[in-house]
C-alpha cells in the first residue's frame, strides 16, 4: 500500500505516525544488508543503524523518541509524545480492568520460560509435545509475594534436543533464539524507558505514585540496574514469545 494511501486509512494523527515511522525505516537505512541476510550483525558491539542490521530495521522507532547520552536521558518527539501518553493510557486502563484470570495468565506468560508458553499454541496436541520433548516448568502456580518476589522458571523450555522424535524442533527453537536474535542491542540503541520509569509528563523517574494511576517502582523492586533491564523498545517478551511459536 501506498504512504499516502496507509496514512490516509489511519484513524488518527497518532496511528498515522506510528505508520509513518514504521514506513520511514528502511529509507533511512537504504544502504544496509536486509537482516535476514545480515542478522549475525546484531551483537551489542554494533551500535548503529550502519553497523547492526537490526537497529536499522527499526530506526523508524526515531520519529518517535530522541536518544539520551544514558538510558535515562532520552525524550520524546513532538509526535512521539503523544503516541507514548496514549501507550500509557491504554495500559493504565487495560490494567484497572484485568481480572484475576488474566492478571494469572499474564504473570504466567512473563515468569514462564517463553519457549514452554509456546507450547500452548498447540492446543489438543500440547500435552503430547510436551511429554515427547520433555517440556517442563517450574512456574506451576501465582505465589502469594509474586509482585515483589523474583520466581524463575527452571524447566526445559520447549524440551530437550535429545528427543527422538521432536528434538529437532527443540533445537529449531533454540536456533531462533539464539545471540543474534536479542533485543537488548536495540534497547540500547534507543534508550527509551519502560513505561513503569516515566511519569505523566514521559519523564524518568525512579519512584513515585503518578495521577493516572499507575506505580513505577524504584531499583529496590529486583530489577537490574542495566540498560537493557530499564529499557523498553522493542519489547523482549514480542521477540522471544513469537520466535519460539512460529518455530513450534
Amino acid at each position: 500500500m501506498p504512504l499516502s494511501s496507509s496514512l490516509s486509512t489511519a484513524r488518527s494523527p497518532i496511528h498515522a505516525a506510528v505508520i509513518l515511522s514504521l514506513l520511514s525505516a528502511p529509507a533511512a537505512y537504504a544502504q544496509v544488508t536486509p537482516f535476514v541476510d545480515h542478522y549475525k550483525t546484531n551483537v551489542s558491539a554494533n551500535v548503529t543503524g550502519e553497523t547492526n542490521a537490526a537497529d536499522a530495521l527499526l530506526s523508524g522507532f526515531s520519529t518517535l523518541w530522541t536518544t539520551g547520552t544514558t538510558w535515562d536521558t532520552g525524550a520524546p518527539t513532538a509526535i512521539g509524545t503523544r503516541v507514548m501518553e496514549a501507550s500509557q493510557r491504554f495500559v493504565v486502563k487495560a490494567t484497572e480492568h484485568v481480572t484475576p484470570a488474566q492478571a494469572e495468565s499474564v504473570y504466567f506468560t512473563d515468569r514462564r520460560n517463553q519457549s514452554y508458553s509456546a507450547t500452548i499454541g498447540l492446543n489438543a496436541l500440547a500435552d503430547a509435545y510436551r511429554t515427547a520433548a520433555g517440556a517442563t516448568t517450574t512456574i506451576t502456580s501465582v505465589a502469594s509475594n509474586a509482585d515483589i518476589a523474583d520466581y524463575s522458571d527452571v524447566g526445559t523450555g520447549a524440551g530437550l534436543t535429545s528427543s527422538p522424535t521432536v528434538g529437532q524442533i527443540v533445537a529449531l527453537v533454540g536456533t531462533l533464539r539464539g545471540s543474534y536474535s536479542s533485543t537488548t542491542p536495540a534497547k540500547s540503541f534507543f534508550g527509551e524507558p519502560r513505561p513503569w520509569r516515566l511519569n505523566n509528563a514521559i519523564q524518568v523517574v525512579q519512584q513515585g505514585t503518578e495521577t493516572i494511576r499507575y506505580y513505577t517502582h524504584d531499583l529496590a523492586d529486583g530489577t537490574p540496574d542495566l540498560p537493557a533491564a530499564l529499557t523498553f523498545f522493542p519489547l523482549y517478551q514480542t521477540d522471544v514469545v513469537i520466535l519460539p511459536t512460529l518455530s513450534i
